[in-house]
């Protein structure tokens, strides 16, 4: 019986033990968020965007990409985000990646395109990542967050144009179709652009680059194209484009490029450094933004 009460009490210590080892454990982690929360990403010549929304789904622990929570986070990080867009069948800009909802919906079982699916339809639908759950939002979700802040925050949006089979659907009518409706959207979410200058788009379309500098001017517009660099360039100055956006894995693009860019008056993007050695290759280029997954960029190209 004395042995058996020894070996309670070593148990009930041990428990002890580690309870405090716990208690020790979330306190300096509270403490750490608490500093994270309190000290806002350094601002330095290049501005970094969380790609996806603060970082991929594969690079961030907590939440799922191209959500509003996701951006939260990412701003706690870098200094702005980049989002990927879809429009629905009632003309509503959605915030998501994939062509097939079902790649994300917590249903396996669930296929549908945003831009064959209705609102009622795209609200129902709940996304997973490993342990993770959220929802699909409405990009309208994302600028009254930035609205509400006093100098708003740089977005890049990402027009998904290159699901050709599922633009190409009667119900939608032809890429041409769907990103004239696209423009529409734009004008009912943006009758005034809040911060103008800090919001931009990536898309290969002359026509609705040109018809957003009519009818929503605040919007600047990036030329996204499979091509080299300075042809990138050549082809943004020509077509009156704002600026470009361009692959940090791009043979051609060189700092002399990225200077004639600048003198023309074009922002650049580059996308998407990771790893150090490509996001010190990129921000040496000196482009206006960065995206990257790497939530730590900003502290890595500061050392």
């Amino acid at each position: 019986m004395g042995a058996r009460r020894i070996m309670q009490s070593s148990a009930i210590r041990l428990q002890y033990i580690l309870y405090g080892l716990l208690l020790i454990f979330v306190s300096t982690q509270c403490k750490k968020e608490e500093v994270l929360l309190n000290n806002p990403p350094k601002q330095l010549d290049v501005s970094f965007l969380g790609h996806k929304g603060g970082g991929s789904s594969s690079f961030n622990a907590y939440f799922i990409e191209n959500t509003l929570p996701s951006v939260k986070d990412g701003l706690r990080w870098l200094n702005g985000v980049e989002l990927d867009i879809q429009l629905s069948l009632d003309g509503t800009i959605w915030v998501y990646h994939n062509d097939d909802m079902g790649e994300s919906s917590c249903n396996t079982n669930y296929h549908r395109s945003i831009a064959l699916a209705k609102d009622a339809e795209i609200e129902t639908v709940r996304i997973c990542q490993s342990v993770k759950r959220d929802r699909i939002y409405k990009l309208k979700e994302i600028i009254d967050y930035w609205n509400q802040t006093d100098s708003g925050f740089p977005i890049s949006l990402h027009l998904k144009q290159e699901f050709r089979d599922t633009l190409n659907n009667p119900k939608i009518g032809g890429e041409a179709a769907y990103l004239a409706r696209f423009v529409s959207a734009f004008q009912t979410l943006f009758p005034t652009v809040k911060h103008p200058g800090k919001l931009m788009i990536e898309v290969f379309n002359t026509p609705f680059c040109q018809s957003m500098h009519t009818k929503v001017p605040g919007i600047k517009i990036c030329l996204f194209k499979e091509t080299t660099f300075p042809k990138l360039v050549s082809d943004a100055i020509a077509q009156k484009y704002d600026g470009v956006s361009c692959s940090i894995d791009d043979p051609t693009l060189t700092l002399a490029e990225v200077k004639r860019a600048h003198s023309s008056g074009l922002i650049v993007q580059l996308w998407t450094p990771d790893s150090k050695a490509d996001l010190l290759k990129a921000y040496n280029l000196k482009p206006d933004f960065v995206q990257t997954n790497n939530m730590n960029a900003i502290n890595i190209v500061s050392q």
